[in-house]
């Protein structure tokens, strides 16, 4: 992976904080610049969640490493054109520091995220 960050532990790390807390997680989608994103995150923290994917998606915040957010939410002109032919390379984004999940809308994927982390639902 490369960055220190996700060394030493932290994705587990923020995976088991998920799942020690997982009744305190919801679901929402939240339309940001006309494109649906969906969230899992707990529940204190879901009015927060628009503002944040707004700031990430204007490049005004950043994960631990480059996201892509912004130029899925903002894409240049090359970036429509590319993602016109190729899409866009990132699907999901994690926050290890806020312990939530965020990705494009897509039930297929919802389903097969709730398998993955474990969610009883």
């Amino acid at each position: 992976m490369g960055a220190a960050e996700f060394e030493f532990g932290a994705l587990p790390k923020s995976l088991k904080h998920i799942r020690d807390h997982i009744k305190e997680y919801v679901y929402n989608t939240f339309m940001i610049k006309g494109k649906a994103i969906s969230v899992f995150c707990n529940v204190e923290v879901i009015t927060e969640v628009n503002k944040y994917l707004i700031k990430l998606s204007e490049s005004k915040m950043t994960l631990h490493e480059h996201s892509d957010f912004d130029n899925y939410i903002n894409p240049s002109s090359y970036e429509v054109e590319w993602q016109k032919e190729y899409g866009h390379k990132t699907d999901c984004w994690w926050d290890i520091d806020n312990h939530l999940f965020f990705w494009k809308e897509d039930n297929n994927f919802r389903s097969k995220f709730k398998i993955l982390i474990n969610v009883k639902s």
